[in-house]
């Protein structure tokens, strides 16, 4: 099941604008939060999200793993950030590669001045994904 979780609430994922590409060692992960649920989650004034304008989107690219495995503490050298209405510093983080097509990601993101964990388990579609998008 895939899921991309802030704090306490799923955002759902796109799966036709969510990718991951796993080559040599090598990881890029494109993750973007669903559109409608995110409606669903910010329709709610009184919703701790009603500030946002675009569904979270996760990126890490070329990230370098060991036995499909890798953890980031915000020193690393890796282009990553959860965007959120900004580009938010990922502060730390453990990604795993559960198999060619798939990911589990976790950890603490500053989300506009406030950490939250965060975490995405993620299975790309057989079918493959659209070429995801920059964040606006």
């Amino acid at each position: 099941m895939n899921t991309f979780t802030i704090g306490g609430t799923d955002f759902g994922i796109s799966q036709a604008e969510s990718c991951i590409t796993f080559d040599h060692g090598q990881l890029t992960i494109e993750i973007r939060g669903d559109a409608d649920v995110f409606t669903t989650i910010t329709n709610n004034e009184d919703s701790e999200w009603s500030w946002a304008l675009y569904p979270p989107h996760l990126y890490i690219r070329s990230l370098e793993t060991k036995d499909g495995k890798a953890t980031l503490n915000g020193d690393d050298e890796v282009e990553v950030a959860l965007y959120m209405m900004e580009h938010n510093t990922i502060l730390d983080a453990a990604v795993l590669v559960t198999s060619a097509h798939s990911v589990d990601v976790s950890g603490i993101v500053d989300l506009l001045g406030e950490r939250m964990p965060f975490n995405v388990k993620f299975a790309q579609s057989m079918a493959g994904p659209s070429i995801p998008r920059e964040a606006p």
